[in-house]
């Protein structure tokens, strides 16, 4: 078997362990060394334990030097000073592992790339898997889509990275209907993001602190195609032709990313 052929399979190697998990984000890892899988893991199999650290402790000599993870999410890194393990980035790149091969990164705003750019810096070499594998792995690893939500309301963490990752919002599961915006130019240090969108679609619930506050929310008609938030603020979001109403709740700031509530309107 050819290189590319191995190395695939042990990427699906990788997925039949995460399709063992029970909970979720589900994430799977294998170890090779010298064109051999030496180890598997799962989140769940142990509990407490992430699959990276699963599948090194079962193995008889902890040393990794010469061998290759394939794990379906970035290598977790330090959120705060309590956890129990040492992060798993960290874990690979102490035990001298010579490659990292990801699915997806994680979400998270905390780890999103954190994970990839310490392998990087550390002189581990990092790939991923294939398109069609990593489509795959999206779809399975977490409960919800983390770049999609529903009507008639929810809450969501995302990553803020560079000019942010597009959101899109259905009014219902089962309705086609939808509008996107995204989160942009976040100024931790000033406690303000930017919600844009299309089409001077925008505008600032001033003075509304909650939902419940905003009995109609088309009496804020000065509309922009973004609104600059802190925390607690309200922006309505109505496209020309949305059949819908969007109200979006600024949550919290925070330095590596955000938290936002939503509610759907029928539009009158």
């Amino acid at each position: 078997m050819n290189e590319s052929a191995f190395s695939e399979q042990a990427m699906n190697a990788a997925i039949d362990q995460q399709n063992k998990c029970t909970s979720y984000p589900k994430v799977g890892a294998v170890i090779v060394k010298n064109g051999e899988i030496i180890s598997t893991g799962f989140r769940g199999e142990v509990s407490g334990k992430h699959a990276e650290r699963i599948a090194i402790e079962k193995l008889p000599n902890p040393d990794l030097t010469g061998t290759t993870i394939y794990t379906t999410l970035e290598p977790c890194v330090e959120i705060h000073e309590c956890q129990p393990h040492k992060p798993c980035a960290s874990l690979l790149m102490d035990l001298n592992v010579e490659q990292v091969v990801i699915g997806v990164l994680d979400p998270n705003g905390k780890i999103y790339c954190q994970g990839y750019d310490r392998l990087l810096k550390s002189g581990v070499k990092v790939a991923f898997f294939t398109p069609a594998l990593r489509n795959k792995i999206e779809s399975s690893t977490f409960k919800f889509d983390c770049s999609i939500g529903y009507g008639p309301s929810g809450k969501r963490r995302v990553a803020v990275v560079g000019n942010g990752k597009k959101f899109t919002i259905y009014a219902s599961q089962k309705s086609p209907d939808a509008m996107s915006f995204r989160w942009d130019t976040l100024q931790y240090a000033h406690s303000v993001v930017d919600l844009i969108a299309d089409n001077e679609s925008i505008a600032c619930a001033i003075g509304a602190e909650k939902f419940e506050d905003i009995s109609d929310p088309l009496v804020f008609r000065e509309s922009a195609h973004y609104a600059r938030m802190r925390s607690g603020d309200i922006a309505v979001l109505y496209p020309p032709k949305a059949s819908f109403i969007t109200l979006i709740r600024l949550v919290e700031i925070t330095e590596f990313d955000i938290t936002f509530q939503w509610q759907v309107r029928n539009r009158p």
